[in-house]
């Protein structure tokens, strides 16, 4: 769909995780539990040492320059404290997350290290259990999830208003549009109405592009609040929450979006939105 073409080109998101139910575990696979694992803006981070040596790697820790080395086969990567710069087999690659330390324990993004060891990663929202996936082993790793002051039905109530409100505001500008006569005034006035719903910073940045290219598409919003399906918490915090909406499925296949709620003077507003395919 047009629409769907025009969102994705200005939003390039990128989940975490991927969703599906717990992989089987086969004769050939031992089942390996870890507890510990902790969300991080939004990624899964988890002790170091038991991570590598789960995996069969060999670790090597750098007290004065605070990096992490695992050796397995032919792969070795190195990690520092506090800083998204890795190196893996000299090469140096950008994380979107970084290894720290919690409660005197080395954490380590879950994903990225066990991929590039080689093997495969399955997270499970429902559950928040990561499961990394080898030939020879299934390595299950709880992840704690703090607990906010919102439950899932109080986060969707946020998110349906946030969406019902811009029903109402592309409904009322309608006409305007149709007739050439919406004025840059009548679309402050709309992002007006949007303030206690969204940040700020959402509204002025994102916002009024979605509003615009939803003026241009208006069958879209008959649809767009009243087909959220399912919800998933990725991550929550007592200033931050990233949640997961299934909303609806058609020819061009899922059509999901994640919103970031943040708390702005103890009020939950919604500061992302970003749509995947």
């Amino acid at each position: 769909m047009k629409l769907k073409k025009i969102i994705f080109s200005i939003f390039l998101a990128t989940m975490i995780g991927v969703l599906g139910a717990q992989p089987q575990l086969y004769a050939a696979q031992s089942l390996v539990e870890i507890n510990g694992g902790v969300l991080e803006d939004g990624r899964t981070l988890i002790p170091m040492r038991k991570l590598f040596e789960t995996l069969g790697a060999k670790v090597v820790w750098d007290g004065k320059k605070k990096t992490v080395t695992a050796l397995k086969d032919k792969t070795d990567i190195i990690l520092t404290i506090d800083s998204n710069k890795v190196i893996v087999n000299g090469k140096s690659i950008t994380l979107d997350t970084t290894p720290k330390v919690i409660k005197s324990q080395t954490m380590v993004p879950v994903r990225f290290v066990s991929e590039t060891l080689g093997s495969n990663v399955k997270w499970d929202p429902k559950t928040s259990i990561v499961s990394v996936i080898t030939h020879d082993q299934v390595i299950k790793i709880k992840v704690e999830n703090p607990q906010v002051e919102l439950n899932v039905n109080e986060i969707k109530e946020i998110i349906v208003s946030a969406e019902k409100r811009l029903v109402n505001v592309v409904t009322a500008d309608l006409p305007k549009q149709e007739d050439k006569t919406l004025r840059s005034s009548d679309i402050n006035a709309s992002k007006q109405k949007m303030k206690g719903i969204y940040t700020d910073k959402y509204i002025n940045e994102v916002w009024d592009v979605i509003y615009s290219y939803t003026l241009s598409e208006p069958w879209y919003v008959n649809i767009i609040y009243s087909t959220v399906t399912d919800s998933y918490i990725i991550t929550q915090t007592n200033e931050k929450i990233v949640v997961y909406y299934a909303l609806y499925n058609d020819m061009d296949g899922d059509f999901t979006v994640q919103y970031t709620l943040i708390k702005k003077n103890s009020n939950w507003l919604i500061d992302d939105v970003k749509y995947n395919i």
